[in-house]
């Protein structure tokens, strides 16, 4: 089976989000399955995702890489540092300052979140789970882990079998 096309889909926040826990989110998705992979059963996934800014997604295009096994899938959705709000960035700059007396780079690493799920019977669906993956920053002292906190659910059906440019 093979999932190569265009997704319209939407993530919710779990609970750990309080005020968001239960928002959910609208995005699209472009998947190629593709590689050598794909004789050992095992087909390789890449894409494009862009989440709705207007249901308070993200902005910025993400980039997706993973694989298929079966009906199940992994990957991962690497979002730009500039998805972050200023705020946010302030509020983590700050952090490590007082925490570590050094200065984070100025281009942070980008956001990423691991996407599991399951392809349904007759792959016109996709359902699971994500989870925000903890950053490691490199410092002076060694490599220092941001613990990110965040997990929820999501959903998507296949609106073409054609990848789109997002």
């Amino acid at each position: 089976m093979d999932i190569t096309g265009t997704w319209a889909g939407q993530y919710t926040y779990g609970e750990d989000y309080e005020q968001l826990a239960d928002t959910s989110v609208r995005f699209t998705l472009s998947l190629q399955q593709h590689g050598w992979q794909r004789l050992l059963g095992r087909p390789c996934l890449i894409g494009q995702c862009r989440d709705n800014h207007d249901d308070g997604g993200q902005k910025g295009l993400g980039k997706i890489h993973g694989r298929r096994v079966g009906r199940t899938l992994q990957f991962l959705k690497s979002m730009p540092e500039s998805v972050r709000s200023d705020e946010w960035v302030q509020y983590l700059r700050d952090s490590f300052r007082a925490e570590f007396g050094q200065d984070l780079p100025a281009k942070l690493p980008d956001h990423c979140i691991a996407y599991q799920g399951e392809i349904s019977e007759f792959g016109d669906s996709l359902s699971g789970s994500w989870q925000i993956l903890n950053t490691i920053f490199h410092t002076d002292h060694g490599d220092v882990r941001y613990v990110n906190a965040g997990e929820g659910t999501w959903t998507a059906r296949r609106t073409s079998p054609l990848t789109t440019e997002l």
